[in-house]
């Protein structure tokens, strides 16, 4: 490995003016851009690469940030990591991606795993009701000075950086845009309630109803065990068999909405014909479907960049003032997957 000293050796320097130059302090030191100009040829004839660890315990940082997601199975999750990764790689920072299946062993055990790596700073979507982990985490902040950007789901009445979505204000625009299509009996996909941003997506299906007078059937509401596409197909499947009659349908997201859409096919029915169709989330592969859908953008993308930033600036102390919280507002995209009611097909 070719160290500061064999460069020094090499150009008959000393190691300090050797590390001046190689951190482009050179012409700061007053040290003559002839040597300036020896040293770096030298560095790069013998492949010289600086040790990031030892940099690292110099300056006192990683330039590393951790991500901390549930899982990677929805495609909005991927999305947001993805556009975290790209706005730290412009920053000059690296990513280390913790998976944690939603449980709060997992979450601590990788909020342990990041600190043993000595990470900057940490992005989290946390698990719904990890009282103990967002209090380990706030300890962990305070101690080791670790900033903490809290992305998609946030900690209830918290004076920390976050960045979410509307989650209400886009269910309740998703349901009103159906009922000024003509429908009245509007399923809804929901998700597991200890989820936070799931129950304000319930809470705005909820007050769309109300506001236009009419009262939502709890026949017509599916508690989801998970927001994945085979539940999705399941839920439909049980209304449709046990006879229930609606002509449109709200999902939790939009892999819940592509199961759902399977399964109104395999019925035999149409959309938006038949059984009109509103996702959320807005992944990209919901405008190729054979019917693209119609569905509730989050602006996933803003809200990777706006929490790598966010963290970033902290890292650097760019912000050292009140919280910075971010509340995005959704988009509703109208596809063909809705229809005006015409008449009832079910």
């Amino acid at each position: 490995m070719i160290t500061l000293e064999d460069i020094a050796d090499k150009t008959t320097t000393s190691v300090s003016v050797v590390s001046d130059v190689l951190r482009g302090k050179g012409s700061e030191k007053r040290i003559s851009q002839i040597t300036q100009n020896r040293i770096l040829e030298t560095a790069r004839e013998l492949n010289y690469r600086p040790n990031r660890v030892a940099r690292s315990l110099v300056i006192k940082r990683t330039k590393t940030i951790g991500v901390l997601v549930p899982d990677m199975e929805t495609q909005f999750l991927p999305e947001v990591v993805g556009d975290i990764e790209n706005t730290a790689r412009e920053r000059g920072y690296h990513v280390i991606l913790c998976l944690t299946e939603d449980k709060f062993e997992e979450e601590k055990a990788c909020i342990d795993t990041l600190v043993e790596r000595m990470v900057d700073g940490i992005i989290i979507s946390h698990a719904e009701n990890g009282d103990s982990n967002i209090k380990y985490l706030m300890e962990l902040k305070e101690r080791r000075k670790i900033p903490v950007v809290f992305v998609n789901r946030s900690p209830a009445e918290t004076e920390e950086d976050f960045v979410i979505v509307d989650n209400m204000l886009g269910a309740y625009e998703a349901v009103n845009y159906l009922i000024k299509l003509g429908h009245k009996n509007i399923a809804y996909l929901s998700g597991p309630t200890r989820i936070s941003t799931l129950q304000k997506r319930f809470t705005g299906y909820k007050k769309a109803l109300e506001e236009h007078g009419l009262k939502y059937d709890e026949r017509l509401i599916m508690e989801l065990p998970d927001v994945k596409m085979e539940s999705g197909y399941q839920s439909v499947k049980q209304l449709l068999e046990e006879g229930h009659t609606f002509t449109a349908l709200f999902t939790v997201n939009d892999v819940v909405a592509i199961g759902a859409s399977k399964a109104i096919r395999d019925a035999g029915l149409r959309i938006p014909e038949d059984v009109s169709i509103v996702g959320f989330d807005d992944i990209k592969i919901v405008s190729f479907l054979e019917v693209p859908l119609t569905t509730v953008n989050q602006q996933q993308h803003t809200m990777g960049s706006d929490a790598a930033n966010i963290l970033i600036d902290r890292i650097e102390k760019k912000i050292t003032d009140e919280p910075q919280q971010i509340v995005l507002k959704p988009q509703l995209v109208i596809r063909k997957s809705c229809a005006a009611l015409k008449y009832n097909t079910m």
